[in-house]
């Protein structure tokens, strides 16, 4: 078991279905995800509500099934007397409640999140409709006013570091996920490697 370290990059690059419709011509969706806490129960990280996964997980939520998820992760470098490692899975991912990995999580992606979700409330919640917004535009914010992004996301992280940004608000705009896979494999090679090694 173990938590992020305080201030590692640990990431996973995520791809799901673009929709649960299988005859679905667009391509999966991928996105790189913080790993916030790697345990026996699964690997967990946090996506911003009103997100392609985000809604397909809320779609499930009365399903026993979890929606079906790819994972990659990268670490090490290919150098003389290094390694480097490729982790690669399938499995199902799950809802959970944000309280679970709230205190593993770094303030920037906090406040990132908060602040995309009230730039999108400004906007009237344009991109939150994922069933209808088109494959270019799904989910995905335009910074159309740098000063003002700038803005938003620097009274949300003053907020959130005095205390004064509300746990409602983080829940409504943070879902947190647990990955539990049931294929699993480690790649393993180096600068003298003949073969990655599995």
């Amino acid at each position: 078991d173990g938590t992020r370290r305080k201030g590692a990059h640990w990431v996973l690059s995520i791809a799901a279905n673009a929709s649960a419709d299988n005859a679905s011509t667009e391509p999966p969706n991928l996105r790189t995800v913080g790993i916030q806490r790697l345990s026996s129960d699964g690997i967990d990280f946090c996506v911003k509500k009103g997100s392609r996964i985000a809604s397909q997980l809320q779609q499930m939520e009365s399903s026993p099934n979890g929606l079906p998820l790819s994972i990659l992760h990268l670490q090490g470098r290919i150098v003389a007397g290094e390694s480097a490692e490729q982790w690669r899975g399938d499995g199902l991912c799950y809802a959970i409640p944000l309280k679970e990995i709230l205190p593993h999580m770094p303030s920037v992606t906090i406040t990132s999140m908060v602040a995309s979700r009230r730039i999108q409330a400004e906007r009237g919640g344009a991109h939150e409709d994922v069933d209808n917004a088109t494959s270019e535009s799904a989910e995905r914010t335009t910074v159309g006013n740098k000063s003002h992004t700038t803005e938003v996301i620097q009274r949300t992280r003053m907020e959130l570091e005095s205390g004064d940004l509300s746990f409602a608000e983080q829940v409504a705009s943070i879902q947190a996920v647990r990955f539990v896979p049931y294929r699993l494999e480690c790649m393993k090679g180096g600068h003298d490697s003949i073969m990655w090694e599995r």
